[in-house]
């Protein structure tokens, strides 16, 4: 087995970065590094990066991204695999991990989550539209 790469772009809030995890040929973890940046290009510097400081040169990529593997495909020397997100996981628990770290380093704030509407909102919602389907037409009969 030769050298893996599994690499993945992971967001904290809303800021993407680049998680790239490089195995050794036993399967255990050498490096890793994560990058602030959610494009193609990125990605694949980080992993040439990688290689060039390991002196490794044909290596395999796992990705669930399709982007970063389609762009793959297309450099020579690397072998690149889509993956199911559930096979590429370790990439999303080393982002977990750091999070607090990367938040406090590039001042992410946190995303407040969305409130649910009020009940009655939702009822006024559903009778609007109700009565708009009606007008346009676009009602079933009901029995």
């Amino acid at each position: 087995m030769r050298t893996l790469f599994v690499v993945n772009v992971e967001h904290v809030e809303a800021s993407p970065f680049v998680v790239a995890l490089l195995y050794d040929e036993a399967g255990e973890l050498m490096d890793g590094m994560t990058v602030k940046g959610g494009d193609v290009n990125t990605a694949l510097l980080t992993v040439k990066s990688l290689s060039t400081a390991h002196n490794i040169g044909l290596s395999e990529i796992w990705t669930s991204n399709t982007a970063l593997y389609m762009e793959s495909l297309s450099r020579p020397g690397v072998l690149a695999t889509i993956k199911h997100p559930s096979d590429t996981r370790e990439t999303r628990r080393h982002i977990e991990q750091s999070a607090d770290i990367l938040r406090e380093l590039y001042a992410i704030e946190p995303i407040e989550p969305r409130r649910e509407p009020p009940k009655w909102r939702a009822f006024l919602v559903s009778t609007l539209n109700t009565i708009t389907n009606y007008v346009k037409g676009d009602y079933e009969y009901e029995v």
